[in-house]
């Protein structure tokens, strides 16, 4: 427990959370997806991407009930967005 986080509030380490994950989920970037993974060349970026695309396609499929495999987040072509992830 962290002091000052809420007590239902759970923390995973990035290494903690690929593990498990790649245990389970064999296949899970789209083409698109994978493609942008490979440009991230320092491993700590490429981690952090991963973790971010897991926690996002995680809670689409909670929100929506599809399967976790045929989720894709791309980034925006919004210039406003900045290419942030959507």
């Amino acid at each position: 427990m962290i002091e000052g986080l809420p007590e239902d509030l759970i923390v995973l380490a990035i290494p903690e959370v690929l593990a498990s994950f790649h245990a389970c989920e064999p296949n899970w970037l789209a083409p698109e997806e994978e493609e942008e993974r490979r440009k991230h060349r320092l491993e700590k970026r490429h981690d952090e991407w991963l973790v971010g695309r897991i926690a996002a396609k995680r809670a689409v499929q909670a929100v929506t009930g599809l399967p976790f495999a045929r989720l894709v987040v791309r980034r925006s072509e919004a210039p406003e967005n900045r290419g942030q992830p959507e």
